[in-house]
């Protein structure tokens, strides 16, 4: 049975203590509150990178101007908000919002991120919070803003599969060589290519980890991963470790939420792997950006000809995929977060990656990984002294980026690449993908049974269709067969419910400032 207690504490989680710099004009002068200089991440030196390479974001405030400015990829999660003569910045926002930043909802943004499953571009649920861009250089002073950014989009190579296979394992070899850890190190070991990818290098380069870690099963996700994972660990002879989740799927969401500043839909599973690492490692190795353009990941024969005849409607159409799981809103907002909002916020996006060798690619490396999957190396394993991702080497993305879409069509190009580097791990298969059992529900049953006195603590809802969500969880607790209904249903509205809780509790601690 969850407390109020526990709830309040998932819900906040320390907002109050994420770093954060606020520069106002006052009384005619420039005052600042804060941290007026920080460094966020890790920098890294590559050839030929167009900005600072690595995962970081930095600020300075000389006390006349602040400058803000992250690494080339952008994937370090950073917000800003301009208001009242104000600027604040910070990986949270949440402590944007108790910094007294508008609360006022994104419609556009929100219609997009209900189906596709994350935000686009600088997008966030509010008008007034903005994702820093990819290389961004921002600059505040004299009560004006300026904000540059820029997006490397790839430039097809005239190249063969083979060369190209060879040219991956050259610049990931030497990626993941200019970033050998100091000190204990671990590996977020799944079945998948990305990881085992990273821990074949490592040991190659002569640095294995200390440790690698796998999640067993949970909730949403059964597959043989672990036993994948076993087989690779014993390969190269580093201590695997199977650690399994065991707090409340509600409450991860809860978590999960406020530590991912209500930008992704997913990353739940991974509290069970920050919270063994802690203080046994220094140094965590995540594999950000490996699967999108050496996988062809979401990339389909018809997407790629859609590209290519520029119907990017239709393309957005399909990405956004139907719109059954928008009927939790209540009908006003359903009406205002529309389908043609979504499409034509979407729109914007797409064209932009409209010349790039594999746009479909191209289009989910600057959205999803750089908006959602780095959410979870970078905010749910903040804490860590260094969490490196050599995927986003610029020197690895520009290789990937430039491969044309054909090439990484059949989805066989990352595991050729590990086979001809590694053969004898090449060897050993591929985890399957996850999927759902029947003996989940009761784990979906309590589900149903916290969310449900979730609703009643929060009374009523401005966003949340309770007359179409309740009914839906009761009968969850008595028809077993229609248990795993919750897995879609309920993790959107207890997003929305808690994003109503926090703009709330913003708008109290204003009021009292």
């Amino acid at each position: 049975m969850l407390t109020q207690h526990q709830l309040t504490q998932c819900e906040l989680l320390q907002i109050d203590e994420e770093p954060y710099c606020l520069a106002r004009v006052q009384d005619g002068r420039s005052v600042c509150l804060g941290l007026s200089r920080a460094m966020l991440g890790h920098k890294i030196n590559t050839p030929g990178s167009p900005g600072q390479d690595g995962v970081f974001v930095e600020w300075e405030w000389d006390g006349k101007t602040l400058v803000v400015r992250n690494d080339v990829s952008g994937m370090y999660p950073c917000y800003y908000a301009l208001w009242d003569n104000t600027i604040a910045v910070s990986p949270s926002i949440p402590r944007l919002l108790l910094l007294g930043a508008p609360a006022d909802l994104d419609a556009a943004a929100l219609a997009v991120f209900f189906r596709l499953g994350n935000f686009v571009g600088e997008d966030t649920p509010f008008q007034a919070i903005r994702a820093l861009p990819p290389n961004a250089a921002l600059e505040w002073k004299d009560n004006r803003l300026s904000v540059r950014g820029q997006r490397s989009i790839g430039v097809e190579a005239r190249i063969s599969r083979s060369a190209a296979i060879d040219g991956y394992v050259s610049f990931f070899r030497d990626a993941v060589r200019r970033r050998i850890p100091e000190g204990k190190a671990a590996v977020t070991l799944s079945g998948g290519r990305d990881s085992r990818h990273i821990l074949l290098e490592l040991c190659e380069a002569g640095h294995p980890p200390a440790v690698c870690v796998t999640v067993g099963e949970y909730l949403y996700n059964h597959s043989n991963e672990a036993e994948i994972a076993a087989q690779l660990a014993s390969l190269v002879g580093v201590p695997h470790v199977i650690v399994s989740q065991t707090e409340s799927p509600f409450l991860l969401e809860l978590k999960k939420n406020v530590l991912t500043n209500f930008c992704s839909d997913e990353h739940a599973w991974f509290f069970s792997v920050a919270d063994y690492l802690r203080d046994k490692v220094e140094v965590v190795y995540d594999g950000l950006g490996g699967s999108l353009f050496c996988d062809g990941f979401a990339l389909t024969e018809e997407r790629l000809h859609l590209c290519r005849t520029g119907k990017w409607r239709a393309l957005g159409e399909d990405l956004l995929g139907s719109d059954v799981t928008m009927r939790f809103l209540n009908e006003d907002v359903r009406r205002q977060w529309s389908r043609e909002l979504a499409v034509k916020r979407l729109l914007e996006e797409l064209e932009q990656h409209g010349s790039a060798p594999n746009p479909v690619s191209s289009f989910y490396y600057w959205n999803r990984s750089r908006r959602e999957v780095s959410l979870s190396p970078y905010r749910l394993l903040r804490g860590f002294d260094v969490v490196l991702s050599p995927f986003c080497d610029y020197g690895v993305y520009q290789h990937l980026a430039s491969l044309p879409a054909t090439m990484v069509l059949d989805h066989t190009f990352h595991n050729d690449t590990i086979t001809r580097a590694f053969p004898a791990a090449g060897a050993i298969p591929y985890a399957y993908k996850p999927k759902f059992r029947e003996n989940d529900d009761k784990e979906l049953v309590r589900l149903s049974h916290e969310f449900l006195r979730y609703c009643y603590r929060q009374w009523r809802s401005s966003l949340v269709s309770f007359s179409y969500m309740v009914p839906r969880a009761v009968r969850c607790l008595i028809d077993r067969t229609y248990a795993s209904a919750m897995l879609w249903l309920a993790p959107p509205a207890i997003y929305l419910l808690q994003l109503e809780a926090v703009i709330r509790r913003a708008k109290r601690v204003s009021h009292v400032s």
